[in-house]
């Protein structure tokens, strides 16, 4: 149907090695970066989603009134002690939903610096001629042997891109990202927020330290402590292991 979406993955010569890790290399000694293009089945799927949601003039958020009651839920300075995963996981028990500790960020702000500075992620988007005319629809074609001709438009992903440009600086601060994605959305504070996370309720990361936080917070252009935000996936679930 022409949402496939495919990112160009920034990884590492001999990352594909299970003995891999990038613990073991000093920010100065790295290995060569090597790009990997890369069907991306969630951004491919949202992009679907998001598409046909549009045409139905629907919200995500509208879905369900649980959502906006998640949503209503401001970020707090510490950690609630019924958000915290045991030590020991009982059967009887639920895990916590997952909690982000960061500082809400501007993303459109840091896509234009990830841009400037060389961290462009880019990924290649498949659509159809003529899909731009506001009144093209695919249901107009009766069989797939109909539909017009599948353009490929070359296109800078901002998401991914301010994730590579965070991840580096944190990296180069000494700080450990909890993945290659340390931007992620929230619901916290009534709408969706992009955060930096530095690390969330299932990890202990001794990597924060005050000088290396300190760093961060003025390289973020930020004067406040981060916070603890809820996921996107606030569930308390039965199946989680503790990380």
């Amino acid at each position: 149907m022409g949402y496939s979406v495919t990112v160009n993955i920034y990884s590492f010569e001999g990352a594909d090695d299970p003995n891999f890790e990038l613990g073991e290399f000093d920010k100065d000694n790295f290995p060569a970066e090597v790009i990997i293009p890369t069907e991306d089945k969630y951004s491919s799927v949202c992009f679907a989603m998001w598409a046909n949601m549009r045409d139905l003039g629907i919200s995500p958020i509208d879905l369900d009134p649980e959502i906006k009651h998640i949503a209503e839920i401001a970020p707090f300075d510490e950690l609630p002690v019924s958000l915290d995963p045991p030590a020991v996981r009982s059967r009887h028990a639920p895990m916590p939903p997952v909690m982000y500790y960061g500082w809400e960020i501007d993303q459109n702000k840091w896509f234009e610096w990830a841009k400037d500075h060389g961290y462009s992620v880019m990924y290649n988007l498949i659509t159809f001629e003529g899909a731009d005319d506001p009144n093209f629809d695919l249901e107009d074609f009766e069989d797939d042997d109909e539909l017009p001709p599948e353009v490929i438009i070359p296109t800078v992903d901002k998401h991914h891109s301010v994730c590579y440009a965070l991840w580096t600086i944190m990296r180069n601060l000494g700080i450990k990202p909890v993945d290659y994605y340390p931007v992620k959305a929230t619901l916290g504070g009534g709408e969706f927020t992009r955060l930096v996370v530095l690390t969330d309720n299932y990890h202990d990361d001794d990597s924060l330290t005050e000088e290396n936080l300190e760093k961060l917070q003025k390289i973020l252009g930020r004067d406040d402590v981060p916070k603890w935000y809820p996921s996107t996936y606030f569930q308390w679930n039965r199946d989680r292991d503790r990380q």
